[in-house]
């Protein structure tokens, strides 16, 4: 049979050129008209009506005055600065605090280590900073690994795929030799004018049969695993380890025998006339498959000859929206098989889904076409070799780049367990992954057991995000008794401990829920500071907005 990579949709690819910004000289003008400025206003009694605010500010003009609350209101003035203008409102005896209205953002999780790549930001499916579901939204929680490791040299990752170029994010990373187990027959062509050989370059997989472009496949998952933190492009999730090319998917895919001799020469077999690896790889990851069949003997046979030998076999599901018991070799026994799923945590649409006849092991992030997979490709779409193709990169969607993750986060953690075996790995993995959310529809059966978890996978500490700031309540009055609320955190605290600061410093002995005013404050700016804690997450902080008492 003819397999195929489960890329699913193609990538939009973007050259990595810098370009400068055009902008039009103007000539001098006059000097500028005071700009609305809006403030947001604390005050001693009810809110007044602009020409009530006004009568008592001279230095500044009052447009406008609106209602937030008893005692809260927005006023906007014209002036051309900001600060003197809240200056002149507290100076007012109507005003107790004024301060610039700031724009507000749904809370998030910034990432615990970050890389210097350009991308990095971008690569939810590693760490979702803007989430304020749970800390590090539905990504891999990457991140939290990294503190671990971000993976060791001694761990090979063979990537069965359309080879390996020389992209610059990948220079640096550790490349074993590979092989290209690419034949010239079934429909199926090499583009390097031979069959088996030690070279896995991928030379460009458009097939005009088809109508496919060159998509760079290989390269691509390559990338999300060991793309170097270089100040360029997107960051690998396990950048230490090795990566061993494996060509297997030439110009209209490749044939399963292909596959079946590249799974036994990478785990360490005999393929009759194709040297010994002399580096058997620990992971072993497939972004292909072929609907339409159970796994064959054959396939069969290899897999298990893999597992025997201690490689782990990870396969996408494939991205046809169907069964994933009709698609090889994630339909085969002993492999790890992965479903795709979406930024909120959702099985993707295109991705195969488990039945009773199949199941996928696990989900990770595959991508949508509002939020794709950032990754690493070529301009070109039809050879390597063609004029003015440059490095780039590009977007993908698929159980393509779902598999690597899990690749990634397995070569991870034999970095520091070397002695698992694949039977431990899936346990592993199927024990710590992140449920799918309430509503996504999804099960173990149908998505499996939930989102590859590289943080919890290697004992990393969880994270707090809070979704709801830290406020306080009361008035800020000498005598008068203030009250902290920790706001909303996930996940859900055991223990919330208070401490109340006057402008900034600890005020000692103030470590209760509730703080009464005292004639130290006066003309002071009094809040407080939470830390939330939890025996399986890490502690977190956060204040509430300072508020001046009234003297």
């Amino acid at each position: 049979m003819t397999v195929r990579s489960s890329r699913g949709r193609t990538a939009a690819a973007v050259a990595l050129v810098a370009i400068a910004a055009c902008g039009t000289a103007t000539a001098a003008s006059a000097a500028p008209q005071p700009d609305p400025v809006r403030l947001v206003v604390t005050l001693h009694g009810s809110v007044p009506t602009r020409a009530q605010l006004q009568a008592t500010v001279r230095s500044i003009e009052v447009d406008s005055v609106e209602a937030l609350g008893h005692g809260l209101a927005a006023v906007t003035v014209s002036t051309r600065d900001p600060g003197a203008a809240a200056s002149a409102l507290e100076a007012s005896r109507l005003v107790d605090d004024a301060s610039h209205d700031r724009r507000f953002t749904a809370s998030g999780t910034a990432a615990p280590q970050i890389t210097r790549d350009t991308y990095f930001p971008q690569q939810w499916d590693l760490w979702d900073a803007a989430s304020t579901k749970r800390a590090g939204g539905f990504g891999v929680d990457a991140p939290r690994a990294w503190r671990t490791t971000t993976g060791s040299a001694g761990v090979v990752v063979a990537v069965l795929d359309t080879g390996i170029t020389p992209h610059p994010d990948l220079a640096g990373a550790s490349i074993a030799a590979g092989y290209d187990f690419v034949s010239d027959d079934d429909g199926v062509e090499t583009g390097d004018g031979g069959g088996w050989d030690p070279d896995p370059t991928d030379e460009g997989d458009a097939c005009l049969a088809d109508g496919e472009s060159a998509s760079w496949h290989g390269t691509f998952v390559t990338g999300e695993i060991a793309a170097q933190d270089n100040r360029y492009g997107v960051t690998g999730q396990a950048r230490g380890v090795t990566i061993e090319p494996v060509r297997v998917l030439g110009a209209c895919g490749g044939s399963e025998s292909d596959t079946i001799a590249a799974i036994e020469w990478a785990s360490g077999g005999t393929v009759d006339g194709v040297p010994a690896n002399a580096n058997p790889a620990k992971v072993i990851s497939m972004s292909l498959g072929s609907a339409g069949g159970a796994c064959s003997d054959a396939l069969q046979t290899a897999v298990a000859d893999a597992t025997s030998r201690g490689s782990v076999v990870i396969v996408a599901a494939g991205n046809d929206g169907d069964p994933m018991a009709d698609t090889s070799p994630a339909n085969c026994s002993g492999v790890v098989s992965v479903a795709a799923s979406t930024r909120t945590g959702a099985l993707a649409g295109y991705s195969n889904y488990g039945t009773v006849a199949a199941s996928p092991t696990i989900a990770a992030p595959g991508g949508s076409a509002d939020d794709p997979i950032v990754g690493d490709t070529w301009t070109s779409t039809t050879t390597f070799s063609a004029s003015r193709n440059r490095p780039a990169i590009g977007t993908s969607e698929g159980t393509s780049m779902a598999a690597p993750r899990v690749a990634a986060a397995v070569a991870l953690l034999l970095s520091v367990r070397p002695g698992l075996s694949p039977a431990d790995v899936a346990a592993r993995l199927v024990g710590t992954a992140t449920p799918f959310p309430a509503r996504s529809g999804c099960s173990a059966v149908r998505c499996g057991a939930g989102i590859v978890n590289a943080g919890d996978l290697l004992g990393g500490s969880r994270l707090f995000v809070q979704a709801a700031r830290t406020t306080v309540s009361g008035t800020p009055v000498v005598g008068k008794r203030l009250t902290a609320h920790a706001g909303t955190w996930r996940a859900t605290p055991q223990r919330v401990t208070y401490q109340w600061l006057r402008d900034g410093k600890a005020i000692a002995g103030a470590a209760a829920r509730t703080y009464m005013v005292t004639a130290k404050d006066t003309g002071h700016r009094v809040g407080v500071q939470v830390q939330v804690l939890r025996s399986d997450t890490a502690p977190a902080s956060a204040r509430s907005t300072a508020r001046r008492v009234a003297g």
